[in-house]
């Protein structure tokens, strides 16, 4: 958390924080109730009506954000809404001890669970967590049907491949959205008396728990952390894999503000950037020390001394861009000496590349 709009909300600042992205309009019916995600007024971070992720600046409630704790690193805290969503079919759908379960899809979520996928070593990610495996097209037969059937393909034919494993009387769980229609054979679904549960967002207050005590185990989805710019070929193994990252966390930081790895889009080349904290905007001194800082670094010239390119403000935010060389052995060169050591509480989180 960087800022905070309201006094009311500057106890959020410098903490780890993961957020719903769902924003009702708190006047309606179900805002009142507690259910923002069905609000006909709401806004959807990424989807609806406000900037995602990947925008400069992103903007949530206070009532939106939950506190990641200490014993949740970054790289397990990025799965606390698919954790969310899974909670969610609990609340939807009463499953036995004894009850076969099979997930359609062996993408980003996953008693007795089969994993059913068209991806060889997405399935062998599943085995390794003790799921059982199928591939997508392998014949089934009564004996193999399932009582809760969870559609997570992202595709229109995930549904009916869901209808197709589900057994008479059981459940359906559609956890899909794509563009486009579904194309299936209503009948089936009369005639087996199968129901059909659509299924969103879910609690992030259990998602953290279970994160927290170890109860769900994500490391192995991660397939890849990047740094930003090396964002062609991270969007390029998203297609492909199971949970590409983007490493956006400071390289270092100190009085005068922090130090983060960037890519200049114009110019080609990669720099380091370094940005006063938005909290510290407003401190007439403060701005006067990091310009005399960059005034006084632009005019020296030495082999150990990084040149600085440009110096100026990105959304009322002073920032500073410097030569980067090898920025992975500066990292490593500061995490050694201590002095680029940020405390849990200052990590931007990462950002996912679905």
């Amino acid at each position: 958390m960087q800022a905070a709009a309201s006094p009311d909300d500057a106890a959020w600042v410098g903490r780890r924080v993961v957020g719903e992205i769902n924003i009702g309009c708190r006047r309606c019916a179900w805002c009142a109730a507690g259910v923002k995600e069905h609000c006909l007024s709401r806004t959807v971070a990424g989807i609806r009506g406000r900037d995602g992720a990947f925008a400069e600046l992103l903007c949530l409630p206070a009532a939106n954000l939950h506190a990641v704790p200490d014993s949740v690193d970054d790289e397990t805290a990025v799965f606390v809404e698919p954790t969310a969503a899974a909670c969610r079919i609990l609340e939807q759908v009463s499953v036995g001890d004894r009850a076969r379960v099979a997930v359609v899809g062996d993408g980003r979520m996953t008693p007795d669970v089969t994993v059913i996928g068209r991806h060889p070593h997405k399935l062998e990610i599943a085995r390794a967590l003790d799921f059982a495996t199928w591939r997508t097209h392998t014949p089934m037969t009564d004996a193999v049907r399932f009582d809760v059937v969870v559609d997570a393909t992202g595709r229109p034919e995930g549904l009916r491949r869901a209808l197709e494993l589900v057994r008479p009387r059981g459940t359906v769980v559609m956890k899909s959205t794509f563009h486009g229609e579904a194309a299936i054979a209503s009948w089936p679904i009369v005639v087996d008396e199968v129901t059909l549960v659509g299924s969103r967002c879910g609690p992030f207050r259990r998602a953290i728990e279970l994160l927290a005590s170890g109860a769900v185990s994500v490391k192995p989805l991660v397939s890849r952390v990047a740094a930003l710019h090396e964002h062609e070929s991270a969007f390029a193994d998203a297609r492909l894999q199971l949970k590409v990252l983007f490493d956006l966390r400071p390289l270092g930081a100190g009085w005068m503000g922090e130090v983060y790895r960037a890519s200049d889009a114009r110019l080609g080349r990669e720099v380091a950037v370094k940005v006063l904290p938005a909290a510290f905007t407003a401190e007439a001194d403060r701005l006067r020390r990091f310009e005399q800082e960059a005034r006084a670094a632009s005019a020296l010239n030495h082999p150990n001394i990084l040149a600085i390119y440009d110096v100026g403000t990105q959304q009322g935010v002073p920032v500073r861009r410097i030569q980067a060389r090898d920025l992975s052995q500066t990292r490593r060169k500061l995490d050694r000496d201590g002095r680029g050591e940020l405390s849990r509480s200052r990590r931007p989180p990462r950002v996912d590349s679905r």
